[in-house]
Order: C-alpha cells, then sequence, then structure tokens
C-alpha cells in the first residue's frame, strides 16, 4: 500500500489517480492501494482528519475506512475527522449523499446511516453508538398581516378583544389594524397566546411590548417596522 502523511502545519493536498481529491490536515495520513482503481471499489484508510472530494464513478464506490467506521460513497464532498487518541469519530458531509456504517458489522450496536448535506454523524468509541447532527435551515423571518394589507385599510374599532389567540394571528390582526409591518420567526411564536382588551388610543409599541414581556419575547424597531424575536 501507498501512503501520504501530513507531517507538516499546514494542509497538504493529495490528488488520487480515479481524480479525487484528499486535503490532509495535519498530523494525519491516508494509505490506499496502487494502482488505486480496481474493478470495483475505491479503499482509502484515513488516520486523522481529512476532506474528501471525490470524483464521481457509479461502478466504483469510494470508501473511507477510518478506525470503526466505513464511509461510501460514489461522487461527493465530505471530511472524516478520526485521530486515535480522540474518544469520538467524526463525519461531516458537504454536498451529495454518503452512507456511514460499523466497520465491524458483527458487533456493530447501530444500523448503517445515510447524510445529507449539512449533517454530522458522531461516532462514540466509548459506547459504540452513532448519532447525526442535522442540518436545520435557517429560519426566515415572516411578514404579519396578510397580503397587501395596505390597499385595503381595516377601520379599527374603539375596542377590541384577543381571547386567547395565536400570537401570530394577534400580529396579523395588529399589523392590519396600525398598517405597520410587523415580522417575527415562527418557531419564536410557536404555541404562543394572548389575552387581552385594548382600546383604540393604544400605542402599538405598548401593546408589543406587554405582548413580548408576557412571553419572552423581545421587539426590535428599524425604520418604522417591527421584528420580534425570542429573548436570548
Amino acid at each position: 500500500m501507498t501512503e501520504r502523511r501530513n507531517a507538516s502545519d499546514t494542509l497538504m493536498p493529495v490528488l488520487l489517480a480515479d481524480g479525487s481529491e484528499v486535503i490532509l490536515s495535519p498530523n494525519s495520513s491516508i494509505r490506499f492501494y496502487e494502482p488505486f482503481v480496481s474493478d470495483n471499489s475505491r479503499p482509502v484508510y484515513l488516520s486523522g482528519k481529512a476532506l474528501f472530494k471525490v470524483a464521481a464513478d457509479e461502478g466504483r464506490p469510494f470508501t473511507v475506512y477510518s478506525d470503526k467506521l466505513v464511509t461510501t460513497v460514489l461522487g461527493t464532498s465530505f471530511t472524516v475527522q478520526s485521530f486515535t487518541a480522540s474518544s469520538v469519530i467524526k463525519v461531516k458531509l458537504h454536498d451529495g449523499k454518503v452512507q456511514v456504517a460499523a466497520a465491524d458489522t458483527m458487533h456493530a450496536k447501530w444500523n448503517s446511516m445515510i447524510l445529507l448535506p449539512g449533517d454530522e454523524l458522531i461516532y462514540d468509541k466509548t459506547t459504540m453508538l452513532a448519532s447525526i447532527q442535522r442540518n436545520t435551515p435557517a429560519e426566515h423571518l415572516v411578514k404579519a398581516g396578510p397580503a397587501n394589507s395596505k390597499a385595503h385599510p381595516v377601520q379599527m374599532p374603539d375596542w377590541y378583544n384577543f381571547d386567547t389567540s395565536q400570537l401570530s394571528e394577534v400580529f396579523d390582526q395588529l399589523s392590519s389594524y396600525y398598517q405597520v409591518d410587523i415580522y417575527y420567526y415562527p418557531s419564536d411564536v410557536y404555541n404562543k397566546y394572548f389575552s387581552g382588551r385594548m382600546r383604540k388610543t393604544d400605542s402599538l409599541e405598548t401593546i408589543l411590548n406587554d405582548i413580548a414581556l408576557l412571553n419572552h419575547l423581545t421587539v426590535e424597531k428599524k425604520e418604522g417596522i417591527y421584528i420580534i424575536r425570542k429573548k436570548n
């Protein structure tokens, strides 16, 4: 087998015969057979940490053996971290899709797992169990009120009530009454409610601050719009 070892303190690129690229971190090494491309497989043995940019080849799976784990792909980009001194092994997928399994399937306590972009698998050598931290897309602000609410002004009554109303509905109504844009993150107001009786003369800022105080939220005013967030 051929070995490539990075004894420097900087990243070291290694180009494999199939066109795949391995970026070796310091104090890391890979071993592989030559010729690298066989009839049906492309195995690489890793010690340490490396980023793999795998050339697509549906007929020859690219397999990374890292201590107790085996990561198999056809063509994608991922990072494996497997230092002997560490109690965990990590596999982070950047794009594409990979399958990660135990190297010793006879004694494994978990089944193989599929990673999607942004996911990271963490294997605990002590417990011999693996878990996945799923990538959660960033949540976007939602604008309260019906579409084009300013094009259809709503006549505000002298008094109006909220009777255990969901906060999202409260913000919709307030945005419509006061003709002001209100934004919030759905997860911050999920399963939160508000009850109260308001007067036409009450200021929107006072109402929002009261709602925020009761629900552990914050109110930020920017250029005439209000942004509701969860309090840190």
